[in-house]
């Protein structure tokens, strides 16, 4: 799968670009790249067990929703090749990490080399944010200055809700961003790696 990020909005206010994501192969971009000289990017995703950050990375990679739940045991690793708006290749290289609460020497290993991370609570769980927010304060001990984004995943499960934005907001503080999607729908699925993928250039 190769993705191209194409430059839509210069963003004045934070001196960055917003980027849109478009699916297709290099043939097809009038601006491709070299993929074989693409730089890869490294990316973990992190949260609770059970948040649906397996689910997120195969709507990501493949386009698809997995209808059965599978314990990722350890790290599972997958990858989506991308071109720039500039021609520049990328191939991130998206860790899933195993789902914990209490995060661990072994489990902070998994972020060496990691350009950015993006942080998945449960919106059906409200104690997921504050696991999410513990692993977060881990990760920043370890990596001060790494690029993350927050994401509210099961949205769509509207009746189970437990985690509005009224209550993100209290418990993460009114400030903190989170963006609220669906690996089930692909609401804001796309949108939080170009996010991700934004901060991590700018970063670079």
């Amino acid at each position: 799968m190769v993705l191209y990020l194409t430059q839509v909005i210069p963003r004045r206010q934070t001196g960055g670009t917003r980027v849109s994501m478009v699916r297709g192969t290099a043939s097809e971009n009038p601006r491709s790249a070299s993929l074989a000289a693409m730089e890869a990017r490294k990316i973990c995703v992190l949260g609770d067990f059970a948040t649906g950050k397996t689910s997120l990375v195969a709507r990501f990679v493949h386009d698809s929703f997995l209808t059965t739940y599978h314990t990722t045991v350890g790290v599972k690793v997958d990858a989506r090749d991308l071109v720039l708006a500039d021609g520049r290749a990328r191939r991130l290289a998206i860790w899933d990490v195993a789902g914990t609460g209490t995060p661990t020497e072994l489990f902070l290993r998994y972020l060496r080399g990691a350009s950015g991370y993006l942080l998945v609570a449960d919106a059906t769980r409200a104690e997921t944010l504050e696991r999410a927010l513990e692993i977060r304060a881990a990760v920043e001990s370890l990596l001060p200055a790494i690029p993350s984004v927050n994401l509210v995943n099961k949205v769509d499960l509207a009746e189970r809700q437990e985690l509005d934005e009224v209550r993100v907001a209290r418990l993460a503080g009114a400030g903190e961003g989170w963006l609220r999607g669906s690996a089930r729908t692909g609401e804001n699925v796309e949108r939080a790696f170009a996010r991700l993928l934004e901060r991590m250039e700018r970063a670079a």
